[in-house]
């Protein structure tokens, strides 16, 4: 079967609606997605389509990023960086959406056989893309075929097609003691609903000390997803302080979660959050809830805690690859050391 791809620059007519025909589509390939990165870093989306004839058999956003994975570079790494031609990447989560499975090798190949033009065209040095956890793990070998890497990557999805009792009595001992521990806590759940809610999000995240001040990719994010219907930001609160937060796509009837921010209190707000998130995904009609990615084989305590705390919620556990591609290994491992500076500072110590 001849199949006949379209790399576009521009937002093709029709592209996200017709990712509502494939329902493992989330808001990682939505253009508003690579709009984000656009804006935010000169990131540069890319959609690509297959058809058979007059049908779209497949679509796939990827993003060229030039400065995303640099943005904490110092500027003589920067310099270094530009002068090697090892800076750009090309990236994407959750693709390719594939809407005609019979000829599933064949689309594969098309698509991969592009990115490979495309990274020769554009200086790239790194493919890096994660595949849907509901397309499963068959399309390994044609990655492989291609000379990408499998990282084994994994997460929890819950079916939020079942009544809310039915999930609860599913949950362990424990964690219904936690569920209703946390609700005699008087931690109330709130929709960000204007720009504090991100600011209150990033100020719990980033307590560390990372950047904390609304940069462009804040206001990029708000704008393109919490304050649409791609996406959400679930905040829990005492007294109007912030103490958690979920970051929360939401794309298809698919509850994604993106990214978690807890303060360490005795309060169980992260539980509390998860809860009556499940609970408004059922209230709205959404039919799944994605725990966001776990490592299969935990190799330190943190990913083993991570691991456990989704496990707890049930659902069902789906396995997909992140798939990586380095054309100049040297390249590669200098542009690692060079976009941490930490990293040059323990390299220089190693000597």
């Amino acid at each position: 079967m001849k199949f006949i791809l379209t790399t576009h620059t521009k937002i093709p007519e029709n592209w996200d609606s017709n990712l509502l025909k494939n329902n493992s589509s989330t808001s990682y390939q939505l253009s508003s997605w690579g709009r984000i990165y656009q804006k935010s870093y000169n990131s540069i989306p890319l959609f690509l389509e297959i058809k058979n004839g007059d049908d779209i058999v497949a679509q796939l956003m990827v993003l060229i990023h030039k400065e995303y994975s640099w943005k904490n570079a110092s500027f003589l790494a920067d310099i270094v960086g530009k002068k090697l031609k090892m800076k750009n990447t090309l990236e994407w989560i959750y693709g390719p959406i594939i809407f005609d499975s019979t000829d599933q090798d064949e689309i594969l190949e098309v698509l991969l056989n592009e990115l490979d033009i495309i990274a020769g065209n554009n200086n790239v040095n790194v493919i890096r893309g994660t595949t849907p956890p509901r397309l499963g793990m068959s399309i390994e070998k044609n990655f492989k075929k291609f000379g990408y890497n499998n990282t084994p990557w994994a997460t929890r999805i819950i079916n939020l097609g079942n009544d809310e009792q039915v999930i609860y009595t599913q949950l362990d001992k424990k964690t219904r003691y936690d569920i209703r521990k946390s609700e005699q806590n008087n931690i109330k759940f709130e929709i960000g609903s204007n720009f504090n809610a991100i600011l209150d999000f990033n100020r719990i995240k980033n307590s560390k000390g990372k950047s904390k001040h609304a940069d462009k990719l804040t206001k990029s994010r708000w704008e393109n997803l919490y304050n649409t219907n791609n996406g959400k930001l679930f905040l829990a609160k005492i007294d109007d302080e912030a103490i958690g937060g979920i970051s929360t796509l939401t794309f298809n009837k698919n509850l994604l979660q993106h990214g978690v921010a807890n303060t360490k209190t005795s309060l169980l707000g992260g539980t509390f959050l998860t809860w009556n998130l499940i609970k408004w995904g059922i209230k709205h009609n959404f039919q799944t809830l994605d725990l966001g990615g776990i490592n299969p084989n935990p190799v330190n305590e943190k990913e083993r805690k991570i691991s456990f705390y989704k496990s707890k919620w049930g659902g069902e556990n789906y396995e997909y690859g992140i798939f990586t591609k380095v054309f100049d290994n040297t390249k590669f491992k200098l542009a690692t050391v060079l976009q941490n500076p930490s990293r040059i500072r323990n390299f220089l110590k190693s000597d």
